[in-house]
């Protein structure tokens, strides 16, 4: 039984487009090793070149194939509109708490100077890095967090009920008759 005839059956649309069998397994079998591969970045971006941006990317990079490879709506399943919206809320208060134990232990917001931030660890290590350590992981989660939702917005884009009030076409009589006017006046 052919899959179209499996979801007509079970009352579920067909989705708007279908990638190739190829494309499907090999997203399968990549996904893991990209979502690792962002997330050390992530963790190693204070010791090596990285950081919580490109590290971010990546993991994002990862959810956004599920949409490209499968379908709009199992993107949506593995990276739903309330897990984004925590995602990046998280990162953002780890940025902003790891600033703000900066400012209460005497120094600058987000200042790398207390090494012995939890946890602990020798310098070049990787529990070494101070603040560090932490920020890339707030980073990392904003901004892996941002990417799916704005690709994720970009796909499902529509246009604001504002937008249309802004814009008044006048109706087709009126658009005839001051073109006849216009003719006459020249």
């Amino acid at each position: 039984m052919a899959e179209g005839q499996r979801q007509a059956e079970k009352g579920e649309k067909e989705p708007d487009f279908k990638t190739s069998l190829v494309i499907r397994t090999v997203t399968r079998l990549m996904l893991p090793f990209l979502i690792m591969f962002g997330l050390n970045i992530i963790v190693h971006g204070h010791l090596t070149p990285g950081g919580g941006f490109q590290g971010g990317v990546v993991v994002g990079a990862a959810f956004i194939l599920i949409g490209l490879a499968f379908n709009k709506e199992e993107g949506r399943r593995a990276a739903p509109d309330e897990g984004v919206k925590v995602v990046i809320s998280s990162g953002l208060f780890i940025y902003i708490l790891v600033g703000l134990i900066g400012i209460c232990a005497g120094y600058n917001f987000l200042a790398n100077r207390c090494i012995s931030f939890p946890p602990f660890g020798e310098l070049g290590e990787l529990f070494g890095g101070g603040t560090l350590f932490w920020i890339n992981i707030g980073v990392g989660l904003a901004v892996c967090g941002v990417a799916i939702g704005l690709f994720y917005a970009f796909l499902e884009e529509k246009r604001d009920a504002a937008y249309y009030k802004k814009i008044k076409r006048p109706d087709t009589k009126r658009r005839l008759r001051d073109r006849v006017s216009k003719d006459i006046a020249e």
